[in-house]
């Protein structure tokens, strides 16, 4: 135990569910048009080894966004799950429809923050970017 009493946000199994869809998505579907779109089925082997390559340069890239972004008082993982919460309005698939699209654009934005702070040694912008994007997110929730 680390000393810290204060409560940590525990989102439903399907938020996590949601935000894990929309990691999938956008790990998965570009680096396989790509892959698809750069070798033919003739030179399968060359396709699936781009195909790695691609998954581990986003692997890459979210691993050093979510360190870029995370702060003490907000990780990039609670910040992603609670704007996918946000946008949940209940387990129905209108939900999925909602929440699934809106953690993408959240995942290509914190990827976007990451890469435009890429030139500032001090993190904090980044940190308060990431911060006010989920701001943002809160202020537009959806309402059941």
């Amino acid at each position: 135990m680390t000393g810290d009493n204060s409560p940590r946000y525990r989102p439903g199994f399907h938020v996590q569910m949601y935000l894990w869809i929309a990691i999938l998505i956008v790990s998965v579907i570009p680096a396989l048009l790509i892959s698809g779109a750069l070798f033919d089925t003739t030179r399968f082997v060359e396709g699936v080894g781009a195909f790695g390559i691609l998954l581990a340069a986003f692997q890459g890239l979210f691993w050093y966004a979510r360190r870029r972004c995370s702060s003490k008082d907000l990780s990039v993982w609670d910040g992603l799950l609670y704007i996918t919460s946000y946008m949940t309005m209940g387990v129905g698939t209108t939900s999925l429809f909602v929440a699934v699209p809106c953690a993408i654009l959240a995942i290509l934005g914190l990827i976007g923050i990451a890469a435009l702070s890429l030139a500032d040694v001090d993190a904090s912008f980044a940190q308060n970017r990431f911060r006010s994007m989920v701001i943002w997110f809160s202020r537009h929730r959806m309402y059941q």
